[in-house]
């Protein structure tokens, strides 16, 4: 092998200044956006939202939202009760066989009576009239003058006709 010692010599030793411009021209050649990989698909995010997403987390808002949404029903279910709901949770409780609410108890209720109330009201009344009726039947009873056989004792036979005809 010779030597050529007319070609030009170069210096493959990077100095100092030449990997800082380097990697200075890297690093503002960022590229504009990046892919992330969110909930199962891929998202195009910028670099300065990438940035914010990182130090929030990418998880922030939804458990944000979450959070708010729970609160709410916490709120919903430490309001106090409705005062109508909770009587006729009462009324269902007291009388667990009551299936149909009559009309007179909505129109206690309106008028101001707890739903309970209004249907013990409603049972007073059915049985007054039901009382009543059983007076009135017992006072016709006693006043009718009947038919002859109501009051008539059984027939046991008798004795002229036993012994004309001999029976």
């Amino acid at each position: 092998m010779s030597e050529n010692h007319d070609a030009p010599v170069v210096d493959l030793t990077p100095d100092a200044a030449d990997v800082t411009e380097k990697a200075e021209s890297a690093v503002s050649a960022k590229p504009e956006s990046y892919t992330l990989r969110y909930n199962g698909r891929d998202v195009d995010v910028p670099f300065e939202a990438l940035i914010t997403s990182a130090q929030k987390g990418l998880n922030y808002d939804r458990v944000v939202a979450q959070r708010d949404k729970l609160r709410k029903e916490v709120e919903t279910l430490s309001a106090p009760p409705d005062p109508v709901e909770e009587g006729f949770r009462e009324l269902f409780a007291r009388y667990p066989d009551l299936r149909e609410i009559p009309d007179e108890i909505y129109a206690g209720v309106a008028a101001g009576a707890t739903p309970a109330d209004a249907y013990r009201d409603y049972l007073n009344k059915q049985l007054m009239l039901e009382l009543e009726a059983l007076k009135t039947g017992v006072r016709n009873q006693q006043t009718a003058v009947g038919s002859m056989t109501d009051d008539a004792p059984p027939e046991t036979g008798d004795s002229f006709l036993s012994g004309l005809f001999g029976k």
